[in-house]
């Protein structure tokens, strides 16, 4: 389904900050399937994220069996129920070619990198406070290993004037725009996560018949996200 040869071919723009737009990963039809089995409540006026897989789930009370060394292989958590196309697509994004490709374009040495992927909704009732930041290493002070972000869009049809585009800024304020993105569907960006990675959406109307969709795909590092979920164990406790 994904096309590897546009990520292959690809070129990352390196102002302000690494990243590349896509939308020719997936095809029309196959797009048209996955928007028509994008599992959100159609009667929910609110944010809505579910983790669809997890490959870091489990680790701080299950170490040992976080990474099987013979095997050399990472333990998964998928999401259960998920239908044969949205299993295919995730499929295809833990695969060995997506993360060669990836790396690849992006420079990094993903071998041991683990990989999250959830479905996400906005609307106007809670993306008009969200504020420009970074998937940044850091997540409450805490270094999390984030390494990269990789978004697939799924809002067919979409107004620019409903807002709700991802906005590339050139630093941490919201008027530093320097690339508008629509989440229309078939639209994808990928970003590294550096110190400056600045980006924010666009406030969504409350003219918008719908919630703006996408998917999320980020690689972590695998030592340090272990640090990370650790430590954020022991503050539990």
């Amino acid at each position: 389904m994904l096309n590897l040869d546009a990520i292959r071919s690809g070129v990352m723009q390196e102002y302000p900050y690494r990243w590349i737009f896509f939308n020719n990963l997936i095809p029309k039809q196959e797009l048209l399937e996955l928007l028509n089995t994008f599992e959100y409540d159609k009667h929910r006026e609110q944010f809505r994220s579910r983790m669809i897989l997890d490959q870091g789930a489990e680790v701080v009370t299950n170490v040992e069996k976080f990474f099987d060394a013979v095997k050399n292989k990472y333990y998964i958590y998928p999401s259960p129920n998920l239908s044969s196309i949205w299993q295919t697509l995730v499929n295809e994004l833990v695969s060995l070619p997506y993360r060669e490709v990836v790396a690849k374009l992006t420079g990094l040495n993903l071998d041991r990198h683990i990989i999250r992927i959830s479905l996400s909704q906005l609307d106007s009732t809670v993306n008009k406070d969200l504020a420009p930041h970074k998937d940044s290493w850091f997540i409450n002070n805490r270094d999390s290993g984030m390494a990269l972000t990789h978004l697939f869009y799924f809002s067919k049809d979409w107004n620019t004037n409903w807002g709700g585009s991802l906005n590339i800024l050139t630093n941490e304020q919201r008027e530093s725009v320097f690339q508008e993105i629509p989440p229309q569907l078939g639209n994808s960006v990928l970003f590294v996560c550096e110190h400056n990675a600045w980006h924010v959406v666009a406030p969504i109307s409350p003219l918008a018949p719908r919630p703006r969709q996408h998917l999320m795909v980020r690689f972590y590092d695998r030592q340090i996200y272990l640090k990370y979920l650790n430590k954020n164990e022991q503050v539990k406790k």
